[in-house]
């Protein structure tokens, strides 16, 4: 997704400027963590696309990662967090096209 939607921001941003796709994207960022945070290891296969049956054997293993991954999410809401207010209060630079000589 990121190969696909940076190519198309980046044209975007250029058009529109970047300030509020950086915010709409730390906002998307922030809500993507805040729901990986809430995973465990009762969450159903259903919330993986194509995790094996098998998988669902090894719940001691996860059942052992799974505080570090809620820990390592909730910092990721944080920084989308911290991103979301730099970028609201960033101001767009004007392009080249815009300034004349």
């Amino acid at each position: 997704m990121i190969m696909i939607l940076g190519a198309l921001a980046g044209a975007l941003s250029d058009r529109v400027g970047s300030r509020g796709i950086c915010s709409l994207s730390a906002l998307v960022g922030c809500v993507a963590f805040f729901f990986l945070s809430m995973l465990g290891v009762e969450s159903s296969q259903t919330v993986f696309a194509g995790m094996p049956e098998e998988a669902a054997a090894h719940t001691l293993a996860a059942g052992m990662l799974v505080p570090g991954f809620h820990s390592a999410f909730l910092v990721g809401v944080v920084c989308c967090i911290i991103a979301l207010v730099l970028s609201l209060a960033a101001k767009d630079r004007l392009s080249d096209a815009s300034i004349k000589i």
